[in-house]
């Protein structure tokens, strides 16, 4: 396999496991709206908001320098992916202020988006 080739399947493993990794915050997000919903999501879900947020932060700068990344740029189907898991990030992140603010409209429109994201 030339370097070319074995850039682009490590590339491609890593943006699967970040993918990965924020899927799994998604799903953290999802179930505790399952059981606990709006009123009851910050006092009860394990692991917590603020842990779930904490977790994708560390992703959210390596998804940064991937999409700008000249191996990026021309593949739509990478850049899709990236995309996707920065779109989760952010929808983490609406999820955290509407729970902290009391906005349930907000919240509730979060978790309609996180169910509804194309997932891999």
């Amino acid at each position: 396999m030339d370097d070319e080739k074995q850039d682009g399947a490590r590339l491609n493993e890593l943006i699967a496991e970040l993918w990965g990794q924020i899927i799994v915050s998604v799903n953290h997000v999802l179930k505790a709206d399952q059981y606990f919903g709006f009123t009851q999501f910050m006092e009860f879900a394990d692991p917590s908001i603020d842990q779930i947020l904490n977790s994708i932060q560390l992703v959210d700068p390596v998804l940064v320098a991937a999409l700008n990344s000249e191996h990026i740029k021309g593949d739509p189907e990478r850049n899709l992916w990236l995309l996707n898991c920065q779109m989760a990030v952010h929808l983490i992140r609406r999820t955290h202020v509407s729970l902290k603010n009391g906005d349930e409209t907000e919240y509730l429109d979060c978790i309609q988006k996180l169910r509804s994201q194309r997932q891999h």
